[in-house]
Formats: C-alpha cells, structure tokens, sequence
C-alpha cells in the first residue's frame, strides 16, 4: 500500500511535486503531465519495482476510481486549479500492488470433475470468504488489526477485532437448519451448480452478538431514526438535529437538521430511491434521479445530496412543514413507491404524518377570574375563540398525512433544490369529525398501476389511501380513501403501535392496548370492524382487492404474541423472517421465521361462507364473522436475544432497527442495527 502527496503551488506550473512514500520509504519524484498514465506508471515501477500491470492508482479527489493506463494526465492540472471545490493543496494517493514476483505454476490444470466432494465443499465456500458490510467492516486489506478481543476503533466506536467479526458473519450459514418448507422452496426452485450457490437465505440466523457500537455512550441525546444508503452507510437521526453517517467503522460525516429546537431533533429519515414497485432490480440506488436523502423534525423537512466519494451529505434545501409553526413537525417520513406504468412513474412522492403538541390554554390567566366588565368578557370570548381555533386546526392535522410530490418528469436532479418543483397536498379522513390521531405511516406498491399509503391510528384503525392517476387531467396525481379498517379485540381496546411493510406485499401491525375501549365505527361510515382475540399482539394482514379495485378486503394470515410488552419496532430480514423488538417491560428482540407468518389467503367478504376459526385461548362464540382467523396464536418466536452473547449486557429496548446486507454478489448474509438510547449496536 502506498501513499502518494501531491503538492500544488498556488501559480500554475508545468510539473507536479510528487512524495512518494512507499511504506516506510520516501521518493521524490516530478508528476510530468505531459505524460500518459501508462508511462508515469512506468516511472513508479522503476522506482518501486511494482510492475505497471499491477498498479492500483486510486485518488476520489482527481480521478474516479482506478486510474486507467489511457488516461490524460494533462487534465490534473486542470482540475486542481478550477475544479478543487475544497481549495485542497495536498492530494492523497493510494496505490494498491506488489513488487513481489510471482512463482511460475507448472502444475496442470485442475478440473471440478477432478476434485474430491470434500474439495469441492472447500471451492464453494472460498468464494464467500470475503463479506462487506460496510457499516461494519473495513476493507479487507485494513482487517489485520492485531486485537483479540473488544477495542476502541476510534472515539466514537468500539468494536470487536475484524477478523473475528468476518467469522461471526461465515458462520451464520452454519447457525441453523432449514425448516421442511423452506427445504421444499430450495428444491422447488431448480438445480443449479452446487460450486455457484451462497448458503442458502434460510440458514441465516444472528447469534446475537454485538458486533460493534456507534457513538458516544454518555451522549445526552437518544436516536430516533436509522436508515441505510445504497452503498452500505448508517444514517442515524438524534433528537438533538444531528444526523450522522457511518461506514467502515468511522463517523465519516456529522451534519445538523436546523429548524425549531424546541420541538426537539430529528424524527425520521428516508433514503430516496427510483426503483418502481414491480421493479425485480436489487439495485436501490439514486442514480442521481433526486436529492439522496430526506428528514424530517423540527418543523422542517431537508434534502441532502451524498457524496460517494468523500462519504458526507449536503444539504440541497429546506422546506417549511408545520401547519402550526412551533406545534407541529412532521415524521414517520416514507417514500411512496413509484409504478412502472402512469402517473407515478418517474416522479419524487413523499408523504409524512405530525406529531402535535399541545398548547397552554391561550388567556389562561384571564379564564380563571370571572369577567367583571364587558371589556374583559369581550377579551376572554376572544381568547377563547382562538384557543378553539388553534386546538381545532391541531386535532385536524393530528388526523391528516400531508403529501409532497413532483409533477411527471419535473425534477430530476439530485442538485435541484425540491422548493422549486414540489406541490404538496393534505389527506384529511372524510369522517373528520369521528377519526382518530395517527401513530404510524407506512407505504406500499400495488403492482404497476397504483400504491398506497397505510396509516395506523390510536382507535386500532388502519385508513388506506390508494395513489394513482388520473389520464384525463394531464396525469395529475389522485389520492383517494379507499378503505378503513378497525381492529377491535375481544375485550377492551387497542391502537395501531408500529407498521411494516413486507416483501410479499403484506403488512405486519403491532397493536397496544389502550385503557378504554374506543369509539366503533359503524360500517355506515365506510368502516370495516375487524375483531381480533388480542388486544396486544402483532398480525400479519393480506390486502385483497375486488370489483376493479374499488372494493378492498382484508385477511388476518398470522398472530405473533411472543413479547410481554408492546412491540415497538418491525422489520424484516433477508432471509424472509420477521424481527420484533418489544417494549421496555420486554426488552427483547425476536426472530419469527417466515413459516410462522403464514400464507395469504382470500379475505372472506360474505358472512355466509365464513367457517368458525378456533382462537386458542379466546372465546370462540364471539369469534368475527366475515374474516377468516388463523387457527392458532404463535407464541414462540423462532429465536430471542435478551442479551449480548458471552456477557449481561442487555439488548433489548431499542427505538428502531435497520437492515445491514452484505453487499458481495450473492451473498445473503446480513447485520441488524439497533438504536439503544444514544448509541447504534449492531448484531451479528
């Protein structure tokens, strides 16, 4: 590995002053740019004895990625004197190569047929020796650390040497075996070469492990958000407005989300991506389409563009969102998918519910003395008034999902500052008057023609707003109430806790229960009742829609109540599973495998064809008619983590989870990071 300094003087010049450190060795050396990149490659060889064929020249700040033997040298001076935004006079090169000399093979070629079932075993499993999950690992030829147990990386992370972290992440494969449907899937989807297949997705099991920490442990602030960028970088959003990136072990970028500091920090986030909803491409990636990143808190909403190269976010603009500046900010931002087909194809839709705070009654003072003069009534109806007008306004917007969204084509650079393209819209209930405050926010595609937004509220309703086109008004987007359902448990009552959408196009709903039971629509309101056996618990519902998607059904396909409190986080797994992170009274993280989940089944939409669905432990008599029920409740998850593997520390009680893949071509092996107060902890 070696470093190259380049040394730029503020005149121009015809050369360039070259330190070349080649490990504990030190050249000078004149950059010629008249030169081509093949002949300065030779100059280093002779200096070196790296041979130009194994020259790895790599500078993010002059050229992308390695630098080609045909490429212009004489471009370098250009891009120093007008294209260095950052004014840099010292340039870092980094050369990867040998000078070693390689041993002539004359041995003869060995084929597949002639190796051993052992040998063969041996070949399969070199091809996954390497992983990369950037968050957590550093390059391979950066791994030999030298630790053998937990270190301090830098001031901001701890974490267990690399190379025992790349076990952790091998042995995944051999952490379980797979259930008799998942085996049936894998023989079911066809025979290919056994030296090309990675371990199956199914084997896949976390041995909860905590492989590494992010952040300052006696930081004051806790973290509300994390999201993953398409390259593998961490994004964690705090609620004191920092956001923060991480990748390969380092805080690579720390940036502040402004706005109204007394409604706290950061709320959420969402990585912006073009993929569509009936898109089979695994590559999530920008491609430059939109600003990178969006997040949402303080009364604002902000877009950022990444920079890949230098691994750190820019802020592109800063757009206003609260309906009642100082009381409102919005958050459970997500990203609507984007259809193949019509309207919502090649358009930025993003949509977010509000946290709302309460104001002090307005006049309080003047209210608690009985008026003694016409003035002061006159003053205390007008207080009043305005006290009724702005907790009126508060409990609408309570209610409401406000919507941001580009007209078809408009947009589409990742530098363009959205305040100048976007329109925004309000999605208020029809029934107004008789919903409920928002708890959660999830989007999901709907094949090539429409999405949906799905919103969970504290009356155990989940309202369904369909988002399509309408071809007789130049393509202009149509959000439309498509359905309401209330879950209603056998006794008591419930609201909607979290939301998550699965891969399959179904969704997973955590209710908690709630004191009193809540008002029930009637289905005179456009209200479909749903009674559950629990008042706690997570279902797994299956949508269906009939008479050309005007009428929507639903189906309960599976109960997981495994945790002792509520579960507050969702998300599912590579490997199809579903992780369930429970309350402070729980504080445990659960693995459901994606057997337990059940299958998708036809809702039943008549009450004549409904059979009696036996509930264990729930009164069958009063069992719903209309919706079919699975025949038991899951109450044992596949796996629990209570606690770091090898020691007492605890795990669980996490504000929120995010997936972590390896990005290695065919790789299915995967972290999980989890938001723990003020620190991010990822388990392997």
């Amino acid at each position: 590995l070696f470093s190259l300094a380049v040394t730029m003087s503020t005149t121009t010049t015809t050369s360039i002053p070259i330190t070349l450190k080649w490990s504990k060795q030190t050249f000078a050396m004149d950059l010629d740019p008249s030169l081509s990149a093949l002949q300065w490659k030779e100059e280093i060889q002779s200096l070196t004895g790296v041979p130009t064929t194994r020259q790895k020249l790599l500078c993010t700040s002059l050229w992308k990625g390695m630098l080609s033997d045909d490429y212009p040298l004489s471009q370098l001076l250009d891009k120093i004197n007008t294209n260095n935004k950052r004014k840099k006079k010292i340039f870092i090169v980094t050369l990867i190569g040998s000078a070693e000399t390689l041993a002539d093979n004359n041995k003869p070629g060995l084929f597949v047929e002639d190796l051993t079932p052992e040998q063969q075993q041996e070949q399969q499993a070199s091809h996954y020796d390497v992983s990369m999950i950037p968050a957590l690992q550093k390059q391979p030829n950066e791994r030999n650390d030298g630790k053998t147990e937990l270190y301090a990386y830098n001031h901001y992370v701890t974490g267990l040497p690399q190379a025992h972290i790349e076990q952790l992440i091998k042995d995944q494969a051999d952490a379980t075996t797979t259930d008799n449907d998942d085996k049936d899937q894998e023989t079911n989807d066809g025979e290919q070469d056994s030296d090309k297949q990675p371990p199956s997705k199914s084997r896949i099991q976390l041995a909860g492990r905590v492989a590494m920490n992010l952040g300052l442990e006696l930081r004051r602030s806790y973290i509300n958000d994390l999201s993953v960028l398409p390259n593998g970088g961490l994004l964690s959003a705090l609620d004191d407005g920092h956001i923060q990136l991480w990748k390969h072990g380092v805080l690579q970028d720390d940036i502040i989300h402004e706005g109204n500091k007394n409604y706290g920090g950061v709320d959420s986030l969402a990585v912006l991506t073009a993929t569509t909803t009936n898109s089979t491409d695994t590559d999530s990636s920008n491609n430059n389409q939109w600003p990178d990143v969006a997040s949402a808190g303080r009364g604002y909403l902000h877009f950022w563009s990444h920079d890949k190269d230098d691994d750190t976010l820019q802020r592109v603009a800063a757009l206003p969102a609260s309906p009642v500046p100082g009381q409102t900010s919005p958050t459970s931002l997500v990203q609507v998918p984007t259809t193949s087909n019509g309207a919502t194809n090649n358009r930025l839709i993003l949509a977010a519910r509000y946290n709302v705070k309460e104001p002090p009654p307005s006049g309080s003072g003047m209210l608690r003395l009985a008026a003694q003069t016409e003035d002061q009534r006159q003053r205390q109806a007008r207080a009043q008034a305005q006290d009724q007008m702005i907790r009126g306004t508060l409990n609408r917007v309570a209610k409401s999902i406000q919507v941001w969204y580009t007209t078809n084509g408009n947009g589409n650079s990742a530098n363009t500052n959205p305040a100048s393209f976007l329109q925004t819209k309000v999605l208020e209930p029809h029934d107004n008057n008789n919903a409920s405050t928002l708890m959660s926010l999830v989007a999901l595609g709907r094949g090539s023609e429409s999405s949906w937004l799905i919103s969970g509220d504290v009356a155990g309703g989940l309202r369904i707003w369909n988002v399509s086109e309408d071809s007789n008004q130049n393509q202009e987007l149509v959000f439309r109430e498509q359905a309401y359902f209330q879950l209603q448990p056998l006794s008591g009552g419930c609201s909607i806790s979290c939301l998550h959408t699965l891969p399959d196009g179904r969704l997973a709903v955590s209710t908690d229960d709630t004191a009193t039971t809540p008002t029930t629509h009637s289905s005179g309101d456009g209200c479909d009742v749903v009674s559950v056996p629990l008042s706690q618990a997570v279902y797994i519902l299956s949508f269906q829609q009939e008479n050309n998607n005007m009428k929507t059904t639903l189906s309960v396909d599976a109960i997981l109540n495994g945790h002792l409190d509520t579960v507050t986080c969702l998300m599912g797994l590579s490997n199809g599973d579903l992780m369930t992170a429970g309350g402070k009274h729980d504080a445990t993280l659960q693995i459901w495998r994606a057997s337990q989940l059940g299958k998708s089944a036809d809702a039943i939409s008549h009450p004549d064809n409904a059979e009696d669905a036996i509930m264990e432990d729930a009164d069958t008599s009063t069992e719903p008619q209309g919706i079919m029920l699975p025949s038991t409740v899951q109450t044992q998850s596949h796996q629990t983590i209570t606690t770091n593997q090898g020691s007492t520390e605890k795990i669980g009680y996490v504000f929120a989870l995010a997936l972590l893949t390896d990005q290695q071509e065919g790789s299915h092996h995967f972290a999980v990071a989890t938001a723990r107060y003020n620190q991010v902890k990822i388990l392997l």
